[in-house]
């Protein structure tokens, strides 16, 4: 298996003979590694080597970038599962409403609890999980719900605007419980303006409830206004538009760019590149500010994960 050189134990058996130039071999195959073996290749500058997958007392050799890599996995799993059951939960909500039940809002409050505690281990840092597609309508208003969470944070809102917030992502669209069951298995976000009117049913749908802020329940209705008119369901606010409103139009724009985006592998850069995208294909659309102070939390956090990485890496090669 090849490892890179930080990842090097002492005990290692090398599986092929390391060169740095021509000549004889810098280490040659067989070579069980020390210490000093270690830093001499350290010191030629070696990135990767190959080694057997025993140590020279005969134990698997375990790296640190495989148990990454499991530690990676098993957060995936354990990510996908609770998305996985918000989104269920949340779709077993949604079939009532289209049986004509009220909006519970106790109930979806205790449904998207869980968002809230990975929010706050995680921040924006879960948004490399981001997936690419959607499998339902139920998961992109689970995502858009998380994604306005960690943008009302980031804006440094305070606990109960964040909560009002997520509600109200969560909520905006349960209008569309009035389109045909049929026609909403096959929808995606991209074919949304098709129906315009779901802002005011999802208004109507809350209007008398007394769990949700009036500011909450304007930006529901407002949800898919832009800055410039060109919005609906009345696209003639030009600029009056909530707080809370805007932060979901910025992130459903977020998703739906991201399911489109052809940009760097990179998630940290990915991320940016999107926003960056966003900025500068919805000038005058989305709010300006709020796109620059994203960008800017976004490119601190990577540049904070790179330092951190580094830091991490010297303590575990003990050059720190």
């Amino acid at each position: 298996m090849k490892i890179r050189i930080e990842d090097l134990q002492e005990g290692c058996i090398i599986s092929e003979n390391i060169y740095c130039g021509a000549g004889h071999p810098l280490v040659r195959k067989k070579t069980v590694v020390t210490s000093e073996i270690i830093d001499i290749l350290k010191a030629f500058l070696i990135k990767k080597v190959r080694v057997e997958r025993y140590l020279s007392d005969g134990t698997e050799f375990i790296h640190n970038s495989l148990v990454r890599f499991e530690q990676r996995k098993e957060k995936k799993r354990s990510f996908s599962h609770l998305f996985g059951k918000v989104a269920e939960d949340y779709h077993n909500e949604f079939a009532e409403w289209q049986s004509g039940l009220p909006v519970n809002i106790s109930r979806i409050r205790s449904i998207i609890h869980p968002l809230s505690k990975l929010k706050e281990e995680q921040s924006l840092v879960i948004l490399h999980e981001l997936p690419v597609k959607y499998e339902s309508f139920f998961e992109h208003s689970v995502w858009l719900t998380f994604l306005c969470a960690c943008i009302g944070e980031a804006l440094h809102f305070d606990k109960e605007e964040v909560t009002q917030l997520v509600l109200t992502a969560c909520l905006c669209d349960c209008g569309m419980a009035m389109v045909p069951p049929g026609e909403l298995v096959s929808l995606t976000t991209s074919v949304h303006n098709e129906f315009s009117h779901h802002p005011i049913y999802s208004y109507k749908m809350l209007k008398n409830n007394c769990l949700l802020s009036d500011e909450a329940k304007m930006a529901i209705i407002q949800h898919h206004e832009r800055l410039d008119g060109s919005g609906y369901p009345f696209g003639n606010l030009y600029g009056k538009i909530h707080p809370f409103a805007k932060i979901i139009a910025i992130a459903d724009a977020f998703l739906q760019k991201n399911s489109s985006a052809n940009s760097p592998s990179n998630p940290q850069k990915r991320l940016i590149r999107i926003l960056e995208q966003i900025k500068l294909e919805s000038r005058g659309k989305l709010d300006e500010k709020m796109l620059r102070r994203l960008l800017t939390l976004l490119r601190q956090t990577d540049a904070q994960q790179g330092q951190d990485y580094l830091i991490k890496e010297k303590k575990a090669s003990g050059n720190y």
